[in-house]
């Protein structure tokens, strides 16, 4: 009984214990290149929208509403500009259930897209699930006047309270929350700053090139 043999060139046989090493790295890099932690938005608009009216007096919308999922790093707002003066922006505020300030930015009216939310973005808020947060809505400086259309929902959730100025409104405010998420969940899941997944991943691909070149030297000798 004979057995078949595969005859490559030598000089081919020779980098052949290599080339498959770097080939699997290669593979295994593009693979977790893919996994990296990413951002995913959290739809909260599946209903219908309608504009908010809000009279000039009224210095600031507030919504509270419950974070869903940990490592919360983001907020998307429904803003429509409706033309704006010049120098018009809305100043962004989000508060956590013990009153600290998580951020506050300032968004130019100029510069917003209307068929696009204004996401805002910050450092991820560990533990955050089951959370009350507070967005804050208010006019950089002057009215209301000065140019931008807000949204709410007509619906009701536990939880979720909009309020023009202290008194509540039906429905709720137009917006999105976004978190840190990747596939990799049992090596990061938003508890973990960028430099250790990093350290992951080098020592991964590092270790299955090592393992390939000894396999690749078994099958040499």
């Amino acid at each position: 009984m004979h057995t078949a043999r595969l005859y490559l060139p030598e000089r081919l046989s020779r980098l052949l214990p290599l080339l498959l090493p770097l080939l699997l790295a290669a593979a295994v890099l593009f693979a977790l290149y893919h996994e990296l932690p990413r951002q995913k938005t959290r739809i909260e608009t599946p209903y219908a929208l309608s504009k908010i009216t809000v009279p000039n007096r009224i210095g600031a919308i507030r919504q509270t509403f419950i974070v869903r999922e940990d490592a919360f790093c983001g907020i998307a707002v429904k803003i429509t500009p409706d033309s704006p003066q010049p120098g018009a922006a809305v100043l962004v505020q989000l508060q956590d259930d013990a009153g600290r300030v998580v951020t506050r930015q300032t968004v130019a009216l100029a510069y917003v897209d209307k068929s696009r939310f204004v996401r805002v973005s910050f450092t991820p808020v560990e533990h955050a699930k089951g959370r009350r947060f507070t967005l804050e809505l208010r006019p950089a400086q002057g009215q209301w006047m000065d140019g931008a259309v807000f949204y709410r929902q007509e619906r009701d959730e536990t939880g979720y309270r909009l309020y023009l100025d202290g008194t509540q409104q039906k429905g709720v405010l137009a917006f999105r929350t976004v978190y840190r998420s990747s596939r990799l969940g049992a090596i990061y899941n938003g508890r973990f700053p960028a430099s250790y997944v990093t350290l992951v991943l080098c020592v991964i691909a590092v270790s299955v090139v090592l393992c390939c070149l000894l396999f690749g030297l078994l099958l040499k000798s």
